[in-house]
């Protein structure tokens, strides 16, 4: 027998050895699949939250670029959040808390709004959202509507 023939033989893994480690793997995902669903919720909230900054920075870039004011709207009854003049909307599920804050003219019956000015400002602001313990707050600053995302809680 040559040193290849030994070498052959003792290549591979034992049966033993290998539902050694699938059993370790079956143990990691009955572990980790709990984990996986509550991030889930927490990854759903964040994207609402960043679709909704995106809106915010997409109104303020046309401003800009436009040289004209435009104007995000809040409809705190259907909990949408709309650029009317591109046709996006950002539609919150009913167990979103949403609270809005805004200058005082920008707010009518139900709705609010924030506006953008071809200067680079805004009127300010802040949209709060909070599901599950999970609370994101997208603020929008007077001076130069720069539009910033603070998260809170689980995540």
């Amino acid at each position: 027998m040559t040193a290849a023939d030994a070498r052959d033989k003792r290549a591979g893994f034992t049966l033993m050895e290998m539902l050694t480690v699938l059993g370790i793997l079956a143990l990691v995902m009955v572990v980790s699949l709990p984990l996986l669903r509550t991030s889930g919720s927490g990854r759903t909230f964040r994207a609402e939250a960043q679709q909704i900054s995106a809106l915010l920075r997409l109104a303020r870039i046309d401003a800009v670029s436009g040289s004209r004011e435009t104007r995000v709207t809040v409809d705190l009854k259907s909990r949408r959040i709309d650029y009317p003049a591109r046709s996006n909307a950002v539609i919150l599920p009913p167990e979103t808390v949403l609270r809005v804050k805004t200058a005082r003219g920008e707010i009518l019956d139900t709705d609010a709004g924030f506006r953008f000015m071809p200067g680079g400002g805004a009127t300010g602001g802040a949209i709060e959202i909070e599901r599950d313990g999970n609370r994101a707050t997208i603020a929008i600053s007077w001076l130069t509507g720069a539009v910033a995302i603070d998260y809170a809680g689980r995540q």
